[in-house]
């Protein structure tokens, strides 16, 4: 009984401790997921846009909009395999960061020990006071540690960067013709018969003329 009554004022002296780890995993997994989510994010707006620029280039028809879609998906579970499922499946032990730590911050191998130390599942050999003066000094030391120093921001930062100027070249276009996006959103996702508008002037009534009958058909150029 006496180990896991000592275990257990262990992990509640180690309480700044594991908080501190505890937030060094939030922010390496909000890190990664941002990073991961920014990438497929872009990867399907770059598509679209593709998909866009050629449809209104070639005016596809049902057939050729139904292959680009099924390329569209295609590549969303490509991108979701590649870069998002990784990101949540990854869940970080707390010893492998605390070894993290204790390389950013120079302090040895006493976080990792003091952890191990205070694991009442563990089996515990050699010293019970030095381990015991592990855990105390690793407790007082945990107050004074700044867990995210050195943690860089650069990856997710330049990930982010790039899905902020995908979504600035996809705003401008859609903001300045609506009517053009709208209509792509028909004819590519609902395979509708919407056209693109366009801007058409009518110059002369070719036939029968500029003094037409009623109910006769006219040519317009």
């Amino acid at each position: 009984m006496a180990g896991p009554k000592t275990g257990e004022f262990a992990m509640k002296r180690l309480g700044k401790l594991h908080v501190g780890l505890s937030r060094v995993r939030r922010y390496r997994s909000t890190a990664r997921f941002g990073s991961a989510f920014a990438v497929f994010l872009a990867i399907a707006l770059w598509f679209l846009m593709g998909a866009f620029l050629l449809d209104v280039a070639a005016h596809m028809g049902v057939v050729e909009r139904g292959i680009i879609l099924v390329g569209f998906v295609a590549t969303l579970i490509w991108a979701f395999r590649r870069f998002l499922r990784p990101a949540l499946g990854t869940r970080e032990e707390e010893v492998a960061l605390a070894l993290m730590v204790e390389r950013q911050q120079g302090v040895g191998s006493d976080l990792v020990a003091a952890l191990q130390f205070s694991d009442a599942n563990r089996a515990q050999f050699g010293s019970a006071e030095l381990r015991e003066a592990t855990v105390s000094q690793t407790d007082q030391m945990s107050t004074r540690l700044n867990y995210l120093e050195g943690f860089s921001r650069e990856e997710m930062s330049k990930r982010l960067g790039i899905l902020v100027l995908t979504v600035a070249v996809v705003l401008v276009p859609v903001t300045l013709y609506s009517g053009h996006a709208l209509a792509f959103v028909d004819r590519f996702f609902f395979f509708g018969a919407a056209h693109y508008p366009t801007d058409t002037v009518l110059g002369d009534i070719e036939e029968p003329g500029e003094r037409a009958v009623y109910g006769r058909p006219l040519e317009f150029k």
